[in-house]
């Protein structure tokens, strides 16, 4: 008899007792539509382990500065980096900032992502961050285009133990991600492989 998958789940315990207030950074992501209602999405995960003055949360496919006066100073503060990759991308590791900055990131596939960018020029002044990937995805139940994607809670892990200057911070927000994965492979998902490497088993 093959195993239920469950349409909820609970990681409350898995979460940091108190949410997190971060010191130098702020979190702004820019959320799809469609991405709220994908089941299993990481956004969550974000808003529930950090302060609400350490996360915002945008959703649409278009931010124009009428609608989102507030985004947009932002937008045109001199420390704010998007995270994003382009040929013109500083490396993570390279990034170095006095005081607080402000982190954006795009939630969605790297479909709409795209998509997202193309529909907001305003994204395309901002400087650019591009994170090289340490390893492969831990979001295991949902499929990535290549080995080098990572979720939108793997990029905030990643990007703010960095802006934070805290090693610690990544694990605790990978904690909940992990935990989520886990439950659902206890229950029944597989584990999924990116399409880049289901392209080169079918090479072999």
């Amino acid at each position: 008899m093959s195993k239920v998958r469950p349409t909820t789940v609970c990681i409350c315990s898995h979460l940091p007792i108190d949410p997190i207030q971060l010191k130098r950074s702020r979190l702004h992501i820019l959320q799809h539509p469609n991405e709220e209602n994908r089941p299993l999405h990481t956004v969550s995960i974000l808003r529930s382990a950090l302060h609400t003055d350490s996360c915002y949360v945008y959703k649409g496919k278009s931010f124009s500065q009428q609608k989102y006066p507030d985004l947009h100073q932002v937008f045109k503060a001199n420390n704010t980096v998007l995270l994003y990759p382009s040929k013109n991308a500083t490396k993570l590791d390279d990034l170095r900032f006095n005081g607080c900055c402000n982190v954006v990131l795009v939630d969605g596939t790297w479909k709409q992502a795209s998509s997202m960018f193309a529909r907001n020029p305003v994204l395309d002044t901002l400087t650019k961050v591009q994170i090289e990937a340490p390893s492969i995805s831990e979001y295991v139940v949902r499929t990535q285009p290549n080995d080098k994607c990572l979720s939108t809670v793997e990029c905030a892990a990643i990007a703010l133990s960095h802006t934070e200057d805290d090693l610690n911070l990544k694990e605790v927000l990978l904690k909940p991600l992990r935990a989520m994965c886990q439950f659902q492979l206890n229950h029944g998902a597989v584990v999924h492989q990116s399409k880049e490497a289901v392209a080169r088993l079918k090479m072999q």
